[in-house]
């Protein structure tokens, strides 16, 4: 185990913990929290199995599933990897833009944002927004497990993923934690994300399911 590497969006990211948050632009911090469910999660790690394991954290603020998927693609994993995927919520959206085979930017579509209320209403479906989450649900799966990189899913938000209706072919298994209760118990900074507590009961449930494999 030398490497944790974590994908999600500002959830796992950090947003709005106090090393991750711009109170005058009311922004995220340019840098993944080390307060993070992720940098408490690399902590209890390193001392149950590895002191020198590193955390590479590529989450982003306002990632969609797709833009998650494709960054798990873009990664160079390694020997002695494990992941951890923390998916969004499903409704989220985004179009990439590129020239020939090589991928430019990303425009995201979230239901908050107002240039985004045409896609919302004319083109998303919950239907559609489900089904493209369980497909990369299980692409991440199967790529990670072609690599030999053990790896674990859980979602940001337990109700929507009870109600997202995994289809016959899913092969992947959900952890679901209560990350949203807690976020609501204890707010960052923002008011709109986890505070610091949130984020340790979020690394402690994960801590239990990776332990359980290594047994």
């Amino acid at each position: 185990m030398n490497r944790l590497v974590v994908f999600g969006c500002s959830h796992a990211y950090g947003q709005g913990l106090s090393d991750c948050w711009d109170s005058k632009r009311q922004i995220a911090g340019p840098q993944p929290s080390l307060l993070s469910w992720p940098g408490q999660l690399a902590t209890l790690l390193k001392e149950t199995y590895n002191p020198n394991m590193l955390l590479v954290n590529k989450s982003g603020p306002g990632y969609s599933n797709k833009e998650i998927m494709h960054s798990i693609l873009l990664f160079n994993f390694q020997a002695g990897d494990i992941c951890v995927i923390m998916w969004t919520y499903p409704n989220r959206s985004s179009v990439f833009q590129g020239k020939g085979s090589k991928w430019t930017s990303t425009r995201q579509f979230l239901p908050h944002f107002s240039d985004s209320k045409k896609y919302y209403k004319h083109f998303h479906t919950e239907f559609d927004s489900n089904y493209s989450t369980w497909q990369n649900i299980n692409h991440a799966k199967l790529l990670l497990d072609s690599v030999d990189v053990p790896n674990w899913h859980c979602g940001a938000h337990k109700g929507i993923f009870l109600e997202a209706y995994p289809p016959s072919w899913n092969n992947a298994e959900i952890i679901l934690t209560d990350f949203q209760e807690w976020m609501k118990e204890y707010p960052a900074r923002d008011g709109s994300h986890a505070g610091e507590p949130a984020h340790e009961k979020q690394a402690q449930e994960l801590k239990v399911t990776i332990d359980a494999y290594y047994k």
